[in-house]
């Protein structure tokens, strides 16, 4: 298989797995019976698809970078 060399959007896989499992148990053993959101941090992982920034202007005409 040949390697892609794609920017991509990173979450942590032990995190979220510390998260679930412990969501989990707090069911057993606490109880709970609601449903509850758990958020993770992404992380961009810039590779080759992304290519530098476009430039662009303010509304007076000036080049941005």
């Amino acid at each position: 298989m040949s390697f892609i060399d794609l920017t991509s959007v990173r979450q942590d896989a032990a995190e979220a797995a510390d998260r679930a499992v412990r969501a989990a148990v707090e069911r057993l053993d606490e109880g709970r019976t609601t449903d509850r959101d758990i958020v993770l941090d992404p992380t961009l992982v810039v590779r080759g698809s992304t290519g530098p920034p476009r430039a662009t202007s303010t509304p007076d005409g000036d080049l941005l970078r």
